[in-house]
């Protein structure tokens, strides 16, 4: 039998805007990602990567959203969309039970180019929406209260205590183990770059008394504050400290995340008067202009226009294009719309998109005498403009989330066991903090642990564990159980769960309860009642 326990969904929306998108989907190629989306509450990050021309067909714009940092073991429902600013989406695609550990969301051909065009000039909105996949949950397969009291009476024994904390001039025995994962950003507060460096003694300096530093100290511990309400010096603290779960517990979840996106750019206009030129000559330079540019491109860019006959294919207008003290390491984007009018008229167009790679460029060729030129053999009344867009595909953005602040200058909270069944399963699914232990199975598979937590959460071992808490030499122990079970059980001793809780696992673990050692009584009593309860559903 199981207690299924349902759980409101928790839906997340990232939102990036890009001002001027046509740039990016201008580029010949490679990669251009958003900022990093941060949702500190989780500890997840999130990028969107656009691919301007696809590497299977460059008729295609890649589009995915991916996690930056891939620690989420969760499942989620997904829907990728690309549209106006005005909320309008023109291409959107559902994606379910998506696990990101393994894959990005989107496509090497999310859109054809050509079918947006239109949109695709102007601002253009990104969004994905998350869905987490709310699985119920197994009751009997969660000890959440016995791991904060077990850490709880580690904190009060101060048993293998590494570390001590003052706060003036009264004495904090803690566990670095603990912090690293419960408050990463400690060292750094107190001047170190990390838990390793820190002596065995520090004072620390927080605006708190030493009341309510000890009631921030046994949240670390337990995931629960002893009065219930955070007053707003404790809440600051914690914020510096980067302790997530408490700053989660008195704020509401952010649900929008938005980004928003400038690409780097210069626009010049160069209008050039064709009106009195005389007859067309081979060779012959009708302007040269040097403009000024800003110092992020080259301080100067050379426009010329001559007249050309080059190639052999007749003659023709050629435009030429320089920057002054090119840096070659450094390409820009070059996007040039030639117009040819006459008395107000456009007799030709054509736009070229060009990544500079060498100093100098030529306008591909599109004028022909033979379009243009009548009797006279001149361009009289005529006027050619060039419309310039510069980029070297930097860009400038802002963020902003959306949450409701319920934090006023008390506020009362429930405990945040879940938070801290997560942090301390860190220590042995990621090594987050040097282990002092090494427990081997009956067929000598190697489990990382900690002396501390095991001496908190597994009592019936305790007299095989090494009494000298300064001895920095990794102890080994042998268990007397085979690697598949040995890693259920520090599963259950860290995190306070047991994944795919089932009849089998529990009387397999009974069943290893009757030989040496025993497994934690709290373990043992939740398999009991477990078979006890499935047996009378059955009958």
């Amino acid at each position: 039998m199981s207690l299924e326990v349902n759980k409101k969904p928790n839906i997340k929306k990232f939102v990036w805007t890009i001002e001027n998108f046509s740039l990016i989907t201008s580029q010949p190629g490679g990669v251009f990602s958003s900022p990093i989306f941060n949702t500190k509450s989780d500890r997840q990050t999130w990028v969107f990567l656009i691919y301007p021309k696809s590497i299977v067909n460059e008729k295609y714009i890649g589009l995915y959203f991916a996690q930056d940092s891939a620690i989420d073991n969760k499942l989620y429902n997904c829907t990728l969309s690309i549209g106006s600013t005005n909320g309008k989406f023109f291409k959107s695609k559902q994606y379910l039970h998506v696990h990101f550990l393994n894959i990005a969301i989107g496509g090497e051909c999310f859109m054809r180019r050509d079918h947006y065009k239109h949109f695709l000039k102007g601002p253009v909105k990104i969004q994905c929406e998350l869905s987490e996949i709310c699985h119920g949950v197994d009751n009997e397969a969660v000890e959440y209260k016995n791991l904060s009291q077990d850490l709880k009476s580690l904190y009060e024994s101060q048993q293998y205590s590494d570390l001590t904390l003052y706060v003036d001039q009264h004495e904090f025995k803690v566990h670095r183990s603990i912090l690293s994962v419960r408050s990463p950003s400690l060292p750094h507060v107190l001047g170190y770059h990390n838990f390793e460096d820190l002596p065995k003694s520090v004072e620390v300096v927080t605006g708190l008394s030493p009341e309510k530093f000890e009631q921030l100290i046994r949240y670390v511990y337990t995931g629960e504050l002893q009065s219930g309400d955070v007053s707003s010096e404790l809440f600051d603290y914690s914020n510096d400290l980067k302790l997530h779960s408490l700053e989660k517990s008195v704020h509401e979840e952010p649900n929008e995340y938005h980004t928003h996106s400038v690409v780097n750019a210069e626009e010049l206009n160069i209008i050039w008067n064709l009106d009195n030129i005389g007859p067309l000559e081979g060779g012959s330079v009708i302007s040269s202009q040097i403009l000024e540019t800003t110092e992020i491109y080259s301080p100067q860019l050379v426009a010329q226009l001559s007249f050309s006959d080059k190639g052999g294919n007749g003659k023709f207008l050629d435009v030429l294009f320089r920057f002054n003290e090119f840096d070659e390491e450094r390409p820009i984007l070059f996007v040039c719309k030639m117009t040819l009018t006459y008395q107000d008229c456009s007799l030709s167009f054509k736009e070229v998109n060009h990544v500079f790679t060498t100093e100098d460029w030529h306008f591909p060729e599109f004028i022909k005498d033979t379009d243009i030129v009548q009797k006279s053999n001149s361009l009289g009344g005529m006027c050619l403009k060039a419309e310039l867009i510069m980029s070297d595909n930097s860009t400038t953005f802002s963020t902003k989330s959306y949450t409701n602040e319920i934090f006023d200058n008390v506020q009362h909270i429930t405990a945040n066991y879940e938070q801290l069944s997560n942090d301390i399963g860190l220590l042995s699914q990621r090594g987050e903090y040097v282990s002092d232990l090494i427990l081997f199975s009956s067929h000598c598979d190697p489990f990382l642990a900690h002396k501390a937590i095991l001496w908190a959460r597994w009592p019936e071992i305790r007299d095989e564990l090494p009494l000298d808490s300064d001895d920095l030499d990794m102890k080994e122990i042998k268990i007397a159980v085979d690697g598949e079970i040995l890693g259920v059980l520090m599963e259950y001793i860290y995190s306070g769960k047991i994944q795919d809780f089932d009849e089998e696992t529990a009387a397999m673990l009974l069943e290893v309860d009757e030989k040496t050692p025993k497994l934690p009584y709290s373990l043992v009593k939740k398999c009991k009642k477990f078979l006890e309860d499935t047996e009378v559903t059955h009958f």
